[in-house]
């Protein structure tokens, strides 16, 4: 996915334009941009399509050679894309920040890019200078590729400890790609609800690994490594890598970089597990002993059982992922834009923070060499909960709504309300006895049942309950208390805090992330449109 960040609108919104590289529409919308800095004689020659741009800043002209004509293109096995493709995000990228980068850097990173095309991924792992640009440019690549994924981990390692500006390791996701995921979910329940046997096999790996990983933030090669003797009532051997951080040494051996950790899961993945264990018992394991086997795949595929039957690979998986999309999701919805094998770690990482499993959260990030590393998952809260948010409202509104963002602020305490000390609350099933909702309220300093943190707390001094319901300022509110908990850990992590610290920052946050949720559906009730 490429973007471009344009200014903070009043509201304090940031409008983005979301590029799929993937769309057809996709060229038009960089074309015109392209259309617009030739029309003021920034870029001299004529046409998109062609491999070599001169551009000008009237003190100079620099040449940017987009083909491969002068170097060679060896990188397609660990890149995971072609040539082709490969060009066309050189080409995007600059587009992009045209405007933002003088033209020396983009020359500089045009031959950056077209370094890290001829090198292997040991090679682009060690990058140094621009190593930020280069993390960019290789997470908006299309398709899927394990190497690839261990070199963008490495640079976001780099980029972290070494601050790199422009916040380097934190490249956030945006509203449209939640609500891709989402959507994503509608189109993989609705196919397995009527899937045959047969398409189940096929396509297990793909529903298991979502499902999965989309609530415990596992690596790629982690997933695929889980033991095919791994489950044991609803507990899930998964195994772990010990390398998390780039500190251990590595011994090539999976009995001695991993480690089996036992994990509760849902019923509902439990009976999945043992249908898929039941329906392929009488196959051929693997090499290394894992869940997933090889024979429903070649089968889904209509080829020919090959003779290496070492395991259920990234590029099995990614095969299948890209099957999927081409047979049922895009049929499904057209709106579904195809995801990456990684993008569910970042998204498991964000619901377990909302959901407050601070055990996982960290044992996961007490392995990130750096807190900067850490914090990358922390960036995108607030506007998780906002899409999540806005799918609900679409979804009950059968998808006909629209937002508009509108503000509502009450002049009066409402009637119904009882008095509690400093004014009046609406949540009237307390005064019965059921105080969860007085649970949710948490103070800065972490203390529960605090009357004036609580969305139903009506106070006498007027001009304070707004603050409830402007979305801006919720929005704010959850991002800083995002940025509170990742102190906390740090703390932690250095033996300078306690655990009790960590869980009052998570709780105050899910009261944060609660109070923008409330916030938000009162605007759409109150509108009928988002």
């Amino acid at each position: 996915m490429l973007t471009k960040s344009f200014e903070p609108l009043s509201t304090g919104v940031s409008r983005i334009r979301v590029i799929n590289a993937d769309d057809m529409s996709a060229e038009g919308k960089l074309k015109s941009v392209f259309e617009g800095y030739r029309s003021r004689k920034v870029i001299l020659n004529a046409c998109f399509g062609d491999d070599v741009w001169t551009l000008t800043n009237e003190t100079s002209d620099i040449r940017l050679a987009l083909s491969f004509a002068d170097c060679a293109f060896t990188a397609a096995g660990w890149l995971g894309c072609r040539a082709d493709d490969y060009r066309d995000c050189m080409k995007g990228y600059i587009v992009l920040h045209l405007g933002s980068l003088q033209l020396k850097t983009l020359q500089c990173l045009l031959r950056l890019f077209k370094r890290i095309a001829s090198m292997n991924a040991g090679e682009a792992s060690e990058i140094v200078r621009d190593a930020h640009h280069a993390l960019a440019f290789l997470k908006l690549l299309p398709g899927n590729s394990e190497y690839r994924d261990s070199v963008i981990e490495a640079l976001e390692v780099r980029c972290g400890a070494s601050g790199s500006g422009g916040g380097g390791g934190k490249h956030q996701r945006t509203l449209a790609e939640f609500s891709n995921y989402l959507r994503f979910q509608e189109a993989m329940d609705a196919f397995w609800q009527t899937a045959s046997r047969e398409r189940k096999l096929f396509y297990f790996p793909v529903y298991f690994w979502w499902n999965l990983t989309a609530i415990l933030p596992l690596r790629v090669t982690e997933f695929l490594l889980i033991p095919r003797n791994c489950l044991e009532g609803n507990a899930l051997t998964v195994r772990r890598t010990k390398l998390k951080g780039g500190e251990a040494k590595i011994s090539y051996r999976i009995a001695d970089d991993y480690e089996c950790c036992r994990y509760s899961v849902s019923e509902r993945i439990a009976t999945e597990i043992r249908w898929y264990l039941h329906e392929t018992e009488q196959m051929r394991d693997t090499d290394l002993g894992t869940l997933l086997l090889l024979e429903p795949h070649y089968a889904g595929l209509g080829k020919q059982a090959q003779a290496r039957n070492r395991y259920y690979s990234y590029d099995d998986l990614s095969e299948t992922l890209r099957c999927f999309f081409d047979e049922d999701a895009a049929g499904q919805n057209a709106g579904i834009k195809s995801i990456r094998l990684g993008d569910t770690r970042h998204l498991a990482m964000i619901s377990l923070i909302i959901s407050g499993g601070s055990p996982v959260i960290c044992r996961e990030l007490a392995g990130h060499a750096d807190i900067n590393i850490s914090s990358s998952y922390y960036a995108n809260i607030s506007t998780f909960v906002e899409c999540i948010s806005v799918e609900r409202f679409r979804r009950a509104m059968g998808g006909t709504a629209r937002f508009n963002g509108a503000n509502h602020y009450p002049t009066a305490i409402p009637a119904g309300t009882r008095r509690v000390s400093g004014g009046g609350c609406d949540a009237m099933q307390v005064e019965n006895g059921d105080v969860r909702e007085c649970v949710k309220a948490i103070s800065d300093d972490g203390r529960i049942g605090d009357c004036e943190s609580c969305r139903h707390f009506w106070p006498d001094t007027p001009g304070v309950r707004p603050q409830f319901r402007d979305a801006g300022a919720n929005k704010k509110l959850v991002d800083a208390d995002s940025q509170h908990l990742i102190r906390m850990i740090e703390l932690v992590r250095r033996g300078l805090g306690c655990q009790e610290d960590v869980g009052a920052a998570i709780l105050r946050l899910q009261h944060s992330c609660h109070r923008l949720t409330d916030c938000l559906a009162e605007h759409y009730s109150n509108e009928g449109e988002f």
